[in-house]
């Protein structure tokens, strides 16, 4: 059986930046209904305030739910051919056994300052339906070998049209 060992630099940074966001979004609140200021925020009229909290909302629900999706133990049990999934947060198991998947799939994602970090996504009925990461993982070369007994379907790059389809849960193969 092998485990993943998270990469706490790719997990706290997102619990790190989703709570700087909360605590913005607080913050902005404070001072624009009550007169309270806990961080220096310029809020020179209403709508300028309401765009601010937008953004921060928008900002902490985008960085909080890449924090929820990432923050998973995954389980490869290669004698009983099964992955899982448990999501340490919300304690929400998947488990996917290798005779229901179609494969595996490499792949380099890239973070919003251009750098790539190698993501493995296990593919069912033509759809992308897990994955494994470096930016969360830190044994990802154990993990994918655990995974030597699934069907490799190769490495696949994504542009922006097929990070959609990916992300919505559309068909991409």
């Amino acid at each position: 059986m092998i485990k993943s060992n998270f990469w706490a630099m790719g997990l706290w940074m997102m619990a790190l930046v989703s709570l700087t966001f909360l605590l913005l979004f607080i913050s902005s609140i404070s001072k624009y209904y009550f007169d309270i200021q806990i961080f220096k925020i310029s809020m020179r009229n209403p709508s300028e305030a309401h765009l601010e909290m937008g953004t921060f909302v928008i900002a902490f629900l985008l960085f909080g739910s890449i924090f929820m999706s990432g923050a998973n133990q995954i389980c490869i049990d290669t004698s009983k051919k099964i992955v899982s999934f448990r999501n340490i947060i919300t304690q929400k198991s998947k488990v996917y056994s290798f005779n229901e998947l179609d494969g595996y799939v490499d792949t380099l994602q890239r973070d919003g300052r251009g750098a790539s970090y190698k993501t493995i996504y296990l593919v069912k009925n033509e759809k992308y339906i897990a994955k494994i990461s470096t930016f969360f993982c830190s044994n990802f070369d154990n993990l994918k070998s655990g995974l030597s007994d699934l069907n490799y379907l190769g490495f696949k790059d994504f542009g922006l049209i097929e990070s959609f389809k990916v992300l919505f849960g559309m068909k991409i193969l």
